[in-house]
């Protein structure tokens, strides 16, 4: 469904908007029916992550929400607004999150359908953390939100915030009334130090979540030095050496370049192993390497998630209690 009026005259409507306090019922009248076009191709939209596996959801833009983004963003028009309709969906961490984004993308490619990424996670907005696609749909956009379990929580209570403290907190400004106290829990805060905990909260989350990545990218890596071992052992043979190991295997070894920064941990014969040619090692000598590896791969991996579960369940208690965060008198 196409706009009802020319891109022109969609954007002199922004500018009516935000000239006067009070709109004109015709205007209002203008905008909802252009608004609805928006929502129509939203709801196909919807259709097509669902029928990808997800579970979209949807916050209508409203008509102070869109004044006042134009009014904020000096020479914005109202066509360029790219999230007039925004679906949002939620995933489990920063891998589902790729996995995600190329799936709905190369689901829109197919189509037809231009689109762009937009990676709020290692450049964050005032701490708002999230991948975006916008998809021009029939002839329109729609901003796709992917966040993580972790990124969405954050963003819940951060939006509830905007409501109750003013939308300037979105773009960094200070809350109404920064000095007012808030009750979170048992502690204390004004709303200026509570936005603060938030923006230190969210680089927890970037944190953690990397961390997260770092456990599947080690267990992946144990999983391609355990195959390369027992190709080891089935092609088991004395005289065997490196040299003479196919290429599927000895690539297995590159993955143990990082024994390397951990020879503190190695007796003197592992780390003898180390300052050998791959060439040179003897099947046995390199079997003896990759287990060496398995074994520290292990360790840090077990260590890595103790301290991970320990940092995120921390993280989830606190974002419980800003989350329940009342203003004093409330």
């Amino acid at each position: 469904m196409p706009l009802p009026i020319t891109k022109g005259e969609f954007n002199r409507l922004g500018d009516r908007l935000i000239a006067h306090e009070n709109p004109s019922e015709a205007d209002l009248a203008v905008l909802a029916t252009a608004l609805a076009a928006y929502q129509e191709v939203l709801g196909q939209v919807k259709v097509h992550l669902r029928d990808l596996g997800f579970a979209p959801t949807t916050r209508p833009k409203t008509t102070p929400t869109i004044t006042d983004k134009l009014r904020r963003t000096h020479g914005m028009e109202l066509s360029r607004i790219q999230d007039l309709a925004g679906a949002r969906i939620t995933v489990r961490n920063l891998t589902a999150q790729d996995e995600a984004k190329d799936k709905i993308s190369e689901f829109y490619t197919a189509q037809g359908c231009r689109w762009r990424e937009i990676d709020r996670r290692k450049d964050p907005r005032f701490g708002y953390r999230a991948m975006h696609l916008v998809v021009h749909f029939d002839g329109l956009p729609v901003e796709i939100q992917i966040r993580t379990e972790l990124q969405d929580s954050w963003a819940q209570i951060f939006e509830r915030l905007g409501d109750r403290w003013g939308r300037g907190i979105r773009y960094g400004q200070d809350p109404e009334n920064p000095e007012s106290i808030v009750r979170s829990g048992k502690s204390v805060y004004t709303r200026r130090e509570l936005l603060a905990l938030l923006m230190t909260l969210s680089n927890t989350i970037w944190s953690v979540e990397l961390q997260r990545r770092a456990q599947e990218a080690i267990r992946h890596l144990l999983a391609e030095l355990d195959s390369v071992l027992q190709q080891l052992q089935s092609r088991a043979s004395p005289e065997l050496s490196a040299s003479k190991i196919p290429p599927d295997v000895v690539a297995g070894l590159n993955s143990i370049a990082f024994l390397k920064t951990r020879s503190e941990d190695l007796d003197t014969e592992d780390r003898e192993l180390l300052a050998m040619a791959p060439s040179d090692l003897t099947q046995a000598q390199l079997r003896r390497l990759l287990e060496v590896s398995v074994g520290l791969l292990t360790h840090d991996n077990h260590v890595l998630a103790g301290k991970v579960a320990t940092t995120e369940q921390q993280l989830r208690d606190i974002l419980h209690v800003v989350a329940g965060a009342t203003d004093e008198g409330a």
